[in-house]
């Protein structure tokens, strides 16, 4: 060996050479990742920003001219001004006119202009008047205002002089008559506006406003381009056509962002004048001086100088290995030192990066901007990773699947998975079919939890991508020679299926097939590559089946030990029933007979109501198992031929009937609630109306209740009371923080509509009192049950939410989820009887029946209730009227949503609606509308309170 090699080492190049690439490597990737995501974080705060200023402008604009317009409007309609337009040679009709139009012109912000149709002289601000010629080109406007226009219209002009460029508001004027006798105006000056905008806006961004059918700008910072009226396509070229191509298609009120090459845009409308707006802001170097990046910079700069120091160390590390490589074991011993160090190193700064995300997510920002981060910080734990797999070759990190079997009641399992995807399946219209062998072994020996997990995955993916038809889930068993049980678990659906192509890596990680036909649908990819993982570990296989377009089936076997014989579900004495199934369902008909076939029961179908008829007076039957749609011609027939059958009513989950000698078995029927029914063993809830009476007392349980209106206050007063539960009322958020501080309650039901302080409001004043109310369980009240709607409460702070008027099912399932257990009572219910209804209430346009529902089913507190609505009602009108009359629209907007809830929890549904119009109008500023209706629906409210007062004077 020569000195020369003594001195260099291939050694040492070697590990240069793979250090410097690997370092290399790390910060390319790590710097494409950064500039990758800052260019998305600055597309999203940009687009938001330019949607903000657009948003802003719409907003001062439509008020600056609503309010331009209501005032020339009202100038419009003085009689002084009309009868002067009328005799404008009328010297004292033309003075008073003149003090008149200096008064409107004291309060109007822009120029003022009125004509008479007589004389056509033209009056402009305090220039000289001029005989104007409404034959000419340029005064379009003065017949189209004057013949054309009922109530007002606009036109842009420049003023070439003032380099600026006038919206004009020109309003006719009629006589007693009804025939137009002149034009007053006024002007609102874009320019300034404009200008004024972009004072606000300190980006670099340019803005546009053009009319909707041509496109022709008529707002800008270059007057001239609405002077020549450019159209919109002609001044930006390509961009300005995609523009107006996207402009048209949105709605009124509605908002675009994208990026083009030469930045992000952003689109909006103003439905008052009928145009769009458009701003645009090019992307720079400055744009990424921000926090984030000079933050990545000084990360950069600490993994260079750790890169610095680790080489330093490994080269004099390898100084002295240079003379220990005469044995095996010391080279294994510093190659393991090295690994281990050169690890520790370079996680250090990833752990660095990592952290200062984190850091960074604990900041407010925009959501898409935390999803960035949230990315960046995966990216780093993913490349963290990746460098432990690369240089800790024991991984000593590595986890293991454990299985941990125990004794279970598969019949628990089972309802349970059953439970939870009925509850998904409620809203999205499919039907849900279970079969399960009745004779499979209840005790048997396993993890649970691992296959509930396997049961949920595969049936909620079911529901997931099936957009209409059925779910189905079927379990079976085959015995083994071990003495132990094969399950053999089959979910079917109606779904779009899958692709051959696809099958083989449907169980891989990350993989979502066929996205095109599945956009929109949420996931990891990862349900499936854990389900088969459990399935393995279990000993168990999984499989599918699928034809593309028409569904699939996913088959999981399931070895199982057996720890008690005793079957699943079995049926007393089941020779000696015999059960009439009345079901067009086919789906559902098979489903049930292959579950009756199970447990030894014999089963007749039947289709219609001749066969029901032809079947009972034939003979007599055990059980008559009914939709609950067709159990009126069931009872009807039954009662004709004096059958004592007992009628069994198959009901959607959460539905109720109206009789309490009835049996009910919710959809989807199997073999466990099969059994029970026939066994008499079934845990049944009484119904009366379309509510559900209380399962439980809890009189030591304390709620408060809040609400701006007495009578939804009482409404749910009323409703709890079957609760024995000790509830305080309170009628605004102030005086329900006042309440809980002095109070310790189990419960709190929060309005969310009030004036003055709303219920998001204080909601996040009672969560600031300390660390004991941050757990009380606050439930929001609204009458605004869209879906969206939930995600909302949760996100301001609210546990769930209650939609009104108040269905008492839901309300049972709120006070069972979140009242203490420990102060429920469970109790023996027994049925209301229908006498408590009162026929003799009648009230014109109430729907009478349904207001005793609506509050619990009591007549006599149905009667309280209507008293407690004629008080607020009267209250009512006087508050509307105010509100209209300091022109308070959403104070106005809150008193019509109070009384859209309050109407319909008495039966009043046509004036609940009108109240819902006028809500929606009142939140879209659509002050026509209210003028237009609101005397009417005051009038319908004050008839209903006088018929409402007949109903307590006659009694």
């Amino acid at each position: 060996m020569s000195a020369k090699q003594n001195k260099k080492p291939p050694l040492m190049y070697n590990f240069i050479a793979f250090s410097v690439a690997f370092f290399l490597a790390i910060l390319v990737a790590g710097s494409i990742a950064f500039v990758f995501s800052m260019l998305q974080i600055i597309k999203t705060n940009k687009g938001n920003e330019l949607s903000q200023m657009l948003e802003i402008g719409r907003i001062k604009l439509e008020n600056s001219v609503n309010k331009e317009l209501a005032i020339t409007l009202k100038m419009a309609s003085s009689p002084l001004i009309r009868h002067y337009f009328v005799n404008p040679n009328d010297i004292e009709q033309k003075k008073n006119a003149f003090m008149e139009i200096a008064d409107y012109r004291r309060v109007l912000t822009g120029s003022i202009f009125w004509i008479n149709d007589m004389d056509k002289k033209f009056y402009f601000d305090d220039t000289e008047p001029y005989i104007l010629n409404a034959k000419a080109d340029e005064n379009y406007w003065y017949p189209m205002t004057l013949y054309k226009t009922q109530d007002y219209n606009f036109n842009i002009n420049y003023n070439p002089d003032l380099n600026v460029t006038n919206l004009w508001i020109n309003v006719p004027v009629f006589d007693d008559e009804h025939k137009p006798v002149g034009i007053v105006g006024t002007g609102v000056n874009l320019s300034e506006f404009i200008d004024m905008i972009y004072k606000a806006y300190t980006g670099k961004a340019e803005l546009y406003f053009f009319n909707a059918t041509t496109g022709e700008i008529t707002g800008a910072r270059n007057v001239e381009l609405v002077a020549t009226k450019k159209k919109i396509e002609e001044e930006l070229g390509n961009m300005g056509a995609e523009i107006f191509s996207n402009a048209k298609k949105l709605k009124p009120g509605e908002t675009l962002t994208y990026n083009t090459p030469d930045g992000q845009v952003a689109i909006g409308t103003i439905p008052m004048l009928e145009w769009y707006s458009v701003t645009f802001s090019p992307i720079g170097v400055s744009d990424y001086n921000t926090t984030v990046t000079k933050l990545f910079l000084v990360m950069l700069a600490v993994i260079v100088l750790i890169f610095i120091i680790f080489n330093i160390f490994i080269a004099r590390l390898l100084k002295p290995l240079k003379q220990t490589m005469k044995s095996l074991e010391a080279t294994s011993k510093y190659k393991s030192d090295f690994l281990a160090k050169m690890s520790h190193e370079i996680r250090t700064p990833m752990n660095a990066i990592i952290g200062m995300s984190e850091l960074a997510l604990r900041e407010n920002m925009p959501a898409t901007a935390r999803e960035h981060i949230i990315t960046i910080k995966q990216a780093g734990a993913n490349l963290l990773s990746i460098i432990n797999d690369i240089l800790d070759f024991s991984k000593i990190e590595s986890g293991k699947l454990e299985i941990i079997p125990a004794d279970y009641l598969f019949s628990s399992l089972v309802n349970d998975v059953i439970s939870i995807i009925r509850m998904r399946v409620i809203d999205s219209g499919l039907r849900f079919v279970v079969n399960v062998d009745s004779e499979i072994p209840d005790h048997l020996f396993g993890d649970e939890t691992r296959i509930r997990q396997i049961l949920l995955n595969v049936l909620s993916n079911a529901v997931k991508y099936t957009k209409k038809g059925f779910i189905s889930f079927s379990v079976n068993k085959e015995t083994t020679e071990e003495g132990a049980v094969l399950l053999t678990i089959d979910v079917s659906d109606s779904g779009q299926g899958i692709k051959p192509e696809d099958i083989e890596k449907l169980f891989g990680n990350f993989v979502q097939v066929d996205l095109a036909a599945h956009k929109g649908v949420e996931g990891t990819g990862l349900g499936l590559a854990i389900t088969r993982n459990l399935v393995k570990a279990m000993g168990g296989n999984i499989d599918v089946q699928s034809e593309y377009g028409k569904g699939s089936t996913f088959t999981i076997t399931l070895p199982q030990k057996v720890a008690s014989p005793k079957p699943l579900a079995t049926v007393e004495n089941p020779e000696k029933k015999n059960v009439l199934l009345y079901e067009r369902r086919q789906i559902y008909a098979d489903s049930m007979i292959c579950n009756f076939d199970k447990l030894s029961v014999n089963c007749t179908r039947i289709k219609n109501d001749e066969e029901l008829y032809e079947k009972l007076k034939a003979k007599d039957y055990s059980f008559i198992f009914v939709p609950h749609v067709l159990l009126e011609n069931v009872k009807k027939v039954q009662s004709d031929l004096g059958s004592k059958s007992q009628i069994v009513v198959l009901t959607g989950f959460g539905n109720a009937i109206a009789s309490n000698d009835l049996s009910t078995l919710a959809m989807p029927a199997y073999s466990i609630s099969i059994a029970n029914i026939l066994n008499d063993m079934t845990d049944n809830t009484f119904y009366y109306g379309s509510n559900t009476i209380a399962r439980f007392h809890a009189p030591k349980a304390r709620i408060l209740v809040v609400d701006d209106i007495n009578t939804n206050l009482q409404v749910t007063e009323g409703l709890l009371l079957p609760y024995e539960m000790q509830v305080d009322l309170r009628l605004s958020g102030a005086e329900a923080i006042q309440a809980v501080r002095k109070n310790r309650y189990d419960l709190v039901f929060m309005d969310h509509m009030m004036p003055e302080m709303d219920g998001i409001e204080a909601v996040k004043r009672i969560r600031e009192l300390g660390a004991e109310y941050l757990n009380l369980p606050i439930i929001a009240l609204t009458a605004n049950a869209i879906s969206s709607m939930k995600d909302m409460f949760l996100a301001n702070g609210f546990n769930d939410f209650l939609s009104k008027p108040i269905n008492t099912i839901k309300l049972n399932a709120i006070l069972e989820a979140w009242i203490p257990k420990e102060k429920q009572v469970k109790i023996q219910i027994e049925a209301k009887s229908d006498e408590e209804s009162d026929s003799s209430i009648k009230i014109d346009g109430v729907d009478v029946k349904k207001g005793i529902t609506m509050v619990g089913g009591s007549a006599e507190y149905y009667l309280q209730i209507l008293a407690m609505f004629h008080r607020d009602g009267t209250r009512m009108i006087e508050e509307i009227n105010k509100s209209l009359e300091t022109e308070d629209y959403p104070l106005y907007t809150i008193h019509v949503h109070a009384l859209k809830s309050a109407c319909a929890n008495i039966g009043a549904d046509k004036i609940s609606e009108t109240a819902k119009a006028l809500e929606t109008a009142g939140h879209q500023n659509d002050l026509e509308f209210i003028k237009l209706h609101n005397t009417s629906f005051l009038t319908a409210l004050q008839t209903l309170l006088n018929n409402i007062n007949a109903v307590f004077a006659a009694k």
